[in-house]
């Protein structure tokens, strides 16, 4: 009971890091604005920084599930338009289904992490010591991937976009024209290069803080928990 609550919790601490790693820059509204300026992509497509800025939140809100459409009305190259056009939206669709799951996700791992640490905590110190050793085996081994990962992903981005998007996309919706759909324009691969390189840096800092935490703690509970006294015979004579 004791191990399979620690890997169960363990578990859910992982997935709550690595959702929390990627939720929160994509939904970090000022990482948008300093990406535009840093590629200058207002003027590319000829339009007012407070326009697009409002196709930027109305597309966050509908990925997070606030708003029920994409459609958002907005001057393009003095243009009155939709913004997204009908494949845009059916891919975008998908990728809302994607961030919907994985709040669901998020909130079921979040669940089973309290209530298998108020289980781990009824059991005293003990299983709480290897709680904690546990936590930093899995979350280093984890690091070590991910420094792997990044590694391999820096070499060839373009590759490993095209196989996240294999893995999570079950069409070619998302091989959208530059020429055509403004959403390549809006996020360009070089935005996406970024955002990874911040999800990469925001989960390795979060799981080294959840680390060194844990080292802590471990300290802490082995000086607090007395030694194990060797049993005495029951013939042993003073």
């Amino acid at each position: 009971m004791k191990w399979f609550l620690i890997i169960l919790n363990t578990i859910c601490l992982a997935t709550l890091i690595v959702l929390t790693a990627v939720e929160l820059p994509v939904f970090y509204r000022p990482l948008y604005k300093f990406e535009y300026d840093k590629y200058n992509i207002p003027v590319q497509l000829n339009m007012t920084s407070d326009d697009l800025a409002k196709v930027t939140d109305h597309m966050l809100d509908y990925m997070s599930g606030k708003v029920p459409d994409l459609s958002i009305i907005t001057v393009v190259d003095g243009q009155t338009r939709d913004f997204f056009d009908a494949r845009e939206k059916e891919h975008m669709a998908d990728v809302r289904r994607l961030f919907l799951d994985g709040f669901m996700i998020r909130n079921i791992a979040a669940g089973g992490f309290v209530v298998t640490l108020i289980l781990l905590f009824a059991l005293r110190y003990r299983p709480m010591r290897s709680l904690t050793l546990v936590y930093q085996i899995f979350l280093g081994s984890m690091l070590v991937i991910l420094a792997l990962a990044a590694y391999l992903i820096s070499r060839n981005f373009d590759a490993a976009w095209t196989i996240f998007h294999h893995i999570f996309f079950r069409n070619n919706l998302w091989l959208l024209d530059p020429s055509v759909d403004l959403l390549v324009d809006i996020v360009p691969d070089v935005f996406f290069e970024d955002l990874a390189m911040i999800i990469g840096i925001l989960y390795a800092s979060l799981s080294l803080l959840v680390m060194i935490a844990s080292a802590i703690i471990h300290m802490i509970l082995g000086a607090r928990v007395p030694p194990r006294r060797r049993p005495v015979p029951a013939n042993w004579e003073e």
